[in-house]
């Protein structure tokens, strides 16, 4: 059995992380518990993105697998890639698991992933109890940076609130108007 220290540098040996990645790709149940084993403590010493995404891009290969696409996906989400964060996120907000749902928003969001800028900003603008105290300049914040990349439901709640005032955010027609025509670029 191969041994991965835990301060291994998956830069150094991304050769062998290939290798891993492809085996649990087509291991038995038995070998990929053992394989994810592997692959964890690479995840947790390198956070590097460009390591996890590649992860996310292999369980996107896989998706018809059901069981195989979530386990990638979420190791690809403890690695820090912000789309693997996100669908994860999606995944335990659907099951109502909004503390650890928000927290991976709130990760991918500050990765400037803005999906995930709009799903943050949101939950902090109208709070969820017991989860998330409302913040509503905070997350008036995070929805603007994610409308600002053009995210759809972002502009169109901006349009929406500016049109017509929505919790701290007062009727502004040049704002309105402003957000309007960024529906235009979509």
């Amino acid at each position: 059995m191969v041994h991965v220290e835990d301060n291994m540098n998956i830069n150094e040996d991304i050769e062998y992380y290939s290798y891993l990645v492809d085996a649990l790709y087509s291991a038995s149940e038995d070998n990929s518990k053992h394989l994810s084993v592997l692959l964890e403590p690479i995840l947790k010493a390198n956070t590097s993105e460009l390591e996890a995404c590649l992860i996310y891009q292999k369980a996107m290969l896989v998706n018809s697998n059901e069981k195989e696409y979530e386990k990638l996906l979420k190791l690809s989400a403890k690695g820090k890639c912000k789309e693997g964060q996100y669908l994860v996120a999606n995944r335990l907000y659907e099951k109502k698991h909004y503390q650890e749902a928000i927290q991976l928003y709130k990760e991918s969001a500050l990765q400037g992933y803005a999906p995930s800028q709009w799903c943050y900003g949101i939950d902090l603008f109208r709070g969820i109890e017991g989860a998330l105290k409302r913040n509503e300049v905070l997350g008036l914040k995070y929805i603007q940076y994610s409308a600002g990349q053009l995210y759809e439901y972002a502009v169109e709640f901006l349009v929406e609130s500016y049109t017509n005032g929505n919790g701290i955010i007062v009727k502004n027609k040049e704002k309105s108007e402003y957000y309007s025509r960024m529906l235009d670029w979509l």
